[in-house]
């Protein structure tokens, strides 16, 4: 299958995961009877989905404002179930990335930066990520798994640039699928439970 025909079929299977997410969010709010608005619970996947690559665009800080809605929302109510939707909208974020890396695609769709939308007017910052990603890329080489889970488990700018390396690099999926998935649940767990402690009644 060609590189391009690939890139687009990864984003439709990413677009519809997150419609569906979105809906199963709903549908999960109204089973359990929760006051959280359902805009609420769209957002909360939406933000999380996108600011992780869901659409292969960087948007600078939309990925803090997706853990800032974690946090907050868990502190209203159902911290398990915020933390799950957030982790699974996340993963589904970065899957787009490493996709689109394994494509082919790297350089073309590579963000300044891991993820992080660094200008190049900052040299001294940039020349710190550099270095940053050119060991994200030897632990790569070296401990494949526990480097993606790692860096997925924990709120950092250079996960990005992890998915779009593990792809290129040719780690493989179902490896790549399982590492992103645990650690970002964790992470989304994580994060709503903060904020239940943080902010809860």
């Amino acid at each position: 299958m060609p590189a391009h025909t690939r890139r687009r079929l990864g984003l439709v299977v990413g677009f519809g995961a997150a419609v569906a997410g979105s809906l199963i969010a709903v549908g999960l709010a109204r089973r359990f009877g929760l006051d959280i608005p359902w805009g609420a619970w769209i957002g909360l996947f939406l933000a999380n989905w996108v600011g992780n690559g869901g659409i292969l665009i960087p948007i600078p800080g939309l990925r803090f404002i997706g853990w800032t809605m974690a946090v907050h929302q868990g502190a209203q109510g159902a911290p398990i179930l915020i933390g799950l939707i957030a982790g699974l909208a996340m993963a589904l974020g970065q899957t787009s990335w490493y996709l689109s890396a394994s494509a082919g695609a790297r350089h073309a769709h590579r963000p300044t930066g891991p993820g992080t939308g660094v200008p190049a007017r900052f040299p001294r910052f940039a020349d710190i990520m550099r270095r940053s990603e050119r060991k994200i890329e030897s632990l790569l080489r070296d401990y494949g798994v526990p480097t993606i889970f790692s860096l997925s488990a924990l709120p950092n700018p250079f996960t990005t640039f992890a998915s779009i390396s593990a792809g290129s690099m040719g780690m493989g999926f179902r490896r790549f699928l399982i590492a992103n998935f645990a650690g970002h649940v964790v992470l989304g767990l994580i994060l709503a439970l903060f904020g239940t402690w943080l902010i809860g009644d």
